[in-house]
């Protein structure tokens, strides 16, 4: 999808940069008043960086490290990746002064509304420390009779991201914040827990930490990472409403091309074996209308051939919400309500969101004559 950056994005000068370890750096950006609080955010969200490279538009979504409740700072983090056109580029280029074009913040890996004096449990793999401090800081701001535990895997302890600020957080409020970290590879005097995270080091932990099933799990980081927290959690009978996830990995494709799909001569439309289908199928037909569900008002647009659901709402000059454009983050999911809509490949969804009836906006296309989404409201 290619969109002016100028109507989506702010220009944001950087005015701190912080060297997290070796190959990790933190930004800290300057908000202008002339946003208009369109840089408001939660903790546990995201931002998506447009950098030119070389004459190609690169598009990058970095979770922010800070908390709006514990500290002034925006600050986004990036660790390298290897061989990752993003990463290299801001870690080797970026300095103080710079400027950079920014969306607002997205996502919905945030905090409850409401917390009820539970125990928060955090597991963090790698750079997915990042959202997981931000969630950390707001909790124990924002909900003093909460208790917070933090499991944070990395290769060494070389690799500690946040390695001070995660020092001060547990002795500043050492009643209700207890961090356990493990190393994959430790150096020869590390004492606590090694090698890769499994099942067995994963209840430990719940016993540890006496953990129960009313404690709120909050997970991010590699794929093997989370799985093997949800399915250890799952085994403890932690239901899934009680755990939260973000992925820092997708198999995710561009939006376009579309995939193939043929049109009979009574406008039933038929698909591609391989489509994902979200919503009715008995409803197959030649697309025209599109019903949105923004923020509590609904809006109804023509469908464009081609076109994403997200392109043609934007296309009608509407505000709904997205970040990466690209189907690696959730910032634009909505609620199929009626009608049947299809996407290339999955992205980031989970096979909970296609039973759920959700799609990514920014991938998704209509499949039925009308076709109803509603963008919750987090």
């Amino acid at each position: 999808m290619s969109l002016d950056k100028t109507k989506v994005c702010h220009e944001l000068k950087v005015i701190d940069r912080i060297q997290e370890t070796e190959d990790t750096i933190s930004l800290v950006l300057e908000i202008p008043r002339t946003t208009g609080g369109k840089f408001m955010y939660k903790a546990g969200q995201f931002v998506t960086v447009f950098l030119d490279i070389q004459g190609e538009e690169v598009r990058r979504s970095y979770s922010l490290a800070s908390s709006p409740e514990f500290e002034t700072d925006f600050k986004i983090t990036i660790k390298l990746v290897p061989g990752g056109k993003g990463s290299t580029y801001l870690i080797n280029n970026v300095k103080v002064g710079d400027k950079l074009w920014v969306t607002p913040p997205a996502g919905h890996f945030c905090l409850p509304q409401t917390i009820h004096n539970q125990t928060l449990a955090f597991f963090a793999g790698g750079s997915g420390i990042t959202p997981i401090i931000s969630l950390i800081k707001s909790a124990l701001k924002l909900h003093p009779n909460t208790r917070c535990v933090l499991l944070y895997q990395n290769r060494s302890e070389a690799n500690i991201i946040f390695k001070k600020e995660l020092t001060d957080l547990a002795t500043k409020y050492a009643s209700r914040l207890n961090i356990e970290f493990i190393f994959s590879k430790p150096s020869p005097s590390w004492t606590g827990l090694s090698g890769r995270i499994d099942q067995d080091k994963i209840l430990g932990f719940f016993e540890r930490q006496k953990l129960n099933q009313e404690a709120l799990q909050f997970i991010c980081g590699p794929e093997g990472f989370m799985n093997a927290v949800v399915s250890s959690l799952i085994s403890k009978q932690v239901d899934k409403s009680r755990i939260f996830k973000e992925s820092f990995t997708v198999a995710a494709s561009p939006a376009s091309p579309a995939t193939p799909a043929s049109l009979s001569e009574d406008n039933d439309l038929t698909l591609d074996s391989e489509a994902i289908v979200i919503g009715d199928k008995s409803k197959l037909s030649a697309p025209e209308t599109i019903e949105a569900s923004i923020e509590g008002q609904l809006h109804t647009v023509a469908y464009k051939k081609d076109k994403t659901i997200l392109e043609c709402l934007l296309d009608a000059e509407l505000n709904p919400p997205y970040s990466c454009l690209d189907g690696a983050c959730m910032a634009c999911i909505a609620k199929v309500q009626d009608g049947v809509v299809y996407q290339n490949d999955m992205g980031i969804l989970t096979d909970d969101n296609i039973e759920a009836g959700e799609c990514l906006t920014c991938q998704a296309r209509p499949a039925s004559k009308n076709v109803k989404v509603t963008y919750e409201i987090f």
